[in-house]
Order: C-alpha cells, then sequence, then structure tokens
C-alpha cells in the first residue's frame, strides 16, 4: 500500500497521534505532485491520509481519486468525518461513487462511544455529533466504512461498549477495527500506552460482541497471545501466510519468549516502540 498524506493539518489533537498533524508546518497542496506519485507506486491500494484530508475540501480529493482510479487504484480515504457535512452534496456523491468503483473505503477514526470520551482521545470538545453525521451520511451515500478505534490508556475499557454503540447507532456497519496506539509523537507515553496485559481482556469482549453480532472485526498492534480465542482476528496472520513485507515485519520483533509461544509462526510480536518504554510483554 501507497500513503500519500495530502495535507499535513488536522482539525483534532488526538492524544495517540503518531503524526505532528494540525501543529506541523502545512506544505502547499501538489496535486501534480500526488498523482505522479500514483503513478509509479507499484501498490494496489493507495491510502490518501493526512492531518484530515476534507480540510482541503471535497474537490481536491474528488480529482485525485478520479486520477488513482482510472490507474485502476484501490482508494482508502483516512478521515475523521467530521468535516463530511460541510462537502457539496453533489461533490461527496460523486466522491463516494468513485471510492465505490475502485473497491475502496473510508477509514473512519472514531475511537469513542460517546461525546465526553471523544473530548478526552481527540483534544476538541462538541466534535462528536459531527462526526456521527458525517458517517451516517456516507452511509446514506452507499460508502464502504471500516471504523478504527485506537486503544489508548484513556479509552481501552469502552472498547466493548463502542460495539454496542455502533451496533444501536450504525446497524449498517459491519466492519471495525480495533488498534493498539503506537507509541510514537505524542503517544510514547506510559500516559497513553497501556499494557497489553491490561487491555487484553477488552478486547476479547468487544471481538466477542463483533463475532455475535456477525460484524468483521480486525485487531492490530497486539500479540496474539494477548487475544485468547479471537487471535485469529488479529491482521498480521493474512500477511505472514502470504508472506508480504511491511510495517509488521519491521514495527513489531519477537522476544526470546515468543520462540516457545505457540503462535511464534503466524505472530509478528510486540511492537519495537510498545518495548521500548516497557521492555516486555
Amino acid at each position: 500500500m501507497a500513503l500519500l498524506r495530502i495535507i499535513h493539518k488536522c482539525n483534532q489533537d488526538c492524544v495517540f497521534c503518531s503524526y505532528p498533524g494540525k501543529n506541523a508546518k502545512n506544505k502547499k497542496y501538489d496535486f501534480n505532485g500526488f498523482c505522479r506519485e500514483i503513478k509509479s507506486s507499484k501498490d494496489k491500494l493507495i491510502q490518501i491520509s493526512g492531518g484530515e484530508p476534507f480540510l482541503l475540501g471535497g474537490i481536491h480529493l474528488l480529482k485525485l481519486v478520479l486520477f488513482a482510479v482510472k490507474r485502476d487504484k484501490k482508494i482508502e480515504i483516512q478521515t475523521n468525518a467530521s468535516l463530511v457535512k460541510d462537502i457539496p452534496l453533489d461533490i461527496l456523491k460523486k466522491l463516494v461513487k468513485a471510492v465505490n468503483l475502485s473497491g475502496g473505503y473510508f477509514n473512519v477514526n472514531l475511537s469513542a462511544a460517546d461525546a465526553v470520551m471523544d473530548a478526552k482521545v481527540s483534544g476538541v470538545k462538541n466534535i462528536f455529533a459531527d462526526k456521527i453525521k458525517g458517517v451516517k451520511l456516507l452511509l446514506e451515500l452507499g460508502a464502504d466504512i471500516r471504523l478504527t478505534y485506537i486503544i489508548c490508556r484513556l479509552n481501552y475499557k469502552q472498547a466493548p461498549v463502542f460495539v454496542e454503540f455502533i451496533i444501536k447507532e450504525f446497524p449498517r456497519i459491519r466492519w471495525l477495527q480495533f488498534s493498539f496506539v503506537k507509541a510514537m509523537g505524542k503517544a510514547l507515553t506510559k500516559k497513553i500506552v497501556p499494557k497489553y496485559r491490561t487491555v487484553s481482556k477488552y478486547i476479547i469482549e468487544a471481538s466477542e460482541l463483533c463475532v455475535k453480532s456477525k460484524i468483521k472485526c480486525e485487531i492490530d498492534h497486539i500479540p496474539l497471545c494477548m487475544l485468547g480465542a479471537y487471535y485469529r482476528l488479529n491482521v498480521d496472520i493474512g500477511k505472514i501466510a502470504l508472506n508480504k513485507s511491511g510495517l509488521h515485519r519491521k514495527e513489531k520483533i519477537h522476544l526470546k519468549r515468543c520462540l516457545k509461544c505457540k503462535y511464534v509462526n503466524i505472530c509478528s510480536g510486540p511492537r519495537k516502540d510498545y518495548l521500548k518504554i516497557y521492555g516486555d510483554i
């Protein structure tokens, strides 16, 4: 997959952000430069990210997606969805249609089940309702959506509640990912990164709810030994089975104890940045 950070600014200040976000010095949007990257990329999947891509408005996004679609690329737009409601409806319809034509989806970061928790993790008050509106609007227009819940010290206990919230609020959402926080950027601290063992039971409970509700559930950045009966939901298994190269091999490592684990051949191990904080799992 190829990652295009088309804007560095963001309208959030997430506690788990591994990228400078809205405090970064923003570069001028370079449409031709991004087109060259898409054209030269050998990857099928093009991830359009930021910052918050929708800060650029709908026209820029649409033009870039259409360029990628014409080159037979699959598109993933990474967003918090709070600005979706501000895009002119005719442009948004075309954008959703273009992403659908690519076989792609919108990857929406929604890491809370209520406004109070959302304000804590996003660093911005009164934005949760706009995210919900954005997701609902995308769904109404026929978009395929993956909701991504970043697990950190503030919200890990709410993971099962989040699944219940999604089942009630978005019955058409059938794809969730629980992604353990990366100990990078602002999150390079124990105040944000919890221990694997601390969050394990909550991830397992959330996974069980997903499976019972027939929601596709994926788990990333936490070793298989922490996932109980739901270890097969870890996204690295498929990558390892296909012998794929990628960040799952560069960012993670096996400890000595991992070599005795029954999952060693299908698990990438703990993240290296996690080990910098805790030293062990």
